[in-house]
């Protein structure tokens, strides 16, 4: 049975998509974006804060939490941040280390620098 997954704690999806689905007990968000109208000009770090707040609200609403992701998976528009990235994903998960992937891409939607989504167990 599926869950559909949509919290208002947080920027409603823009297409046909729902901002996480539970199946079999994990959470599977979808891919987030930091970028907003009133902050253009966000950095890495920033738009990744926004990412991780928005996946932890959605999270909650889901009855997990950040502690309880298994895997993030990172899509970065210039790989050279991917120091920045490491420091921020530090910061949110403390010493939990979930599995994680990093993928470079040339664009993302809305002029993003980077997006993320996570996987997690209820």
């Amino acid at each position: 049975m599926l869950n559909i997954i949509n919290t208002t704690s947080v920027p409603a999806p823009n297409g046909h998509y729902s901002q996480a689905v539970e199946a079999n007990g994990f959470i599977f968000t979808s891919v987030q974006l930091g970028v907003s109208p009133k902050r253009p000009d966000a950095s890495v770090s920033d738009e990744l804060k926004t990412i991780l707040y928005n996946i932890e609200q959605i999270l909650l609403a889901s009855e997990s939490k950040l502690s309880k992701v298994v895997k993030i998976t990172i899509y970065l528009s210039d790989i050279k941040d991917w120091a920045v990235v490491d420091k921020v994903i530090e910061e949110f998960f403390g010493a939990h280390k979930p599995a994680r992937g990093i993928i470079p891409v040339s664009d993302l939607h809305l002029g993003a620098k980077v997006g993320a989504e996570v996987v997690a167990v209820k």
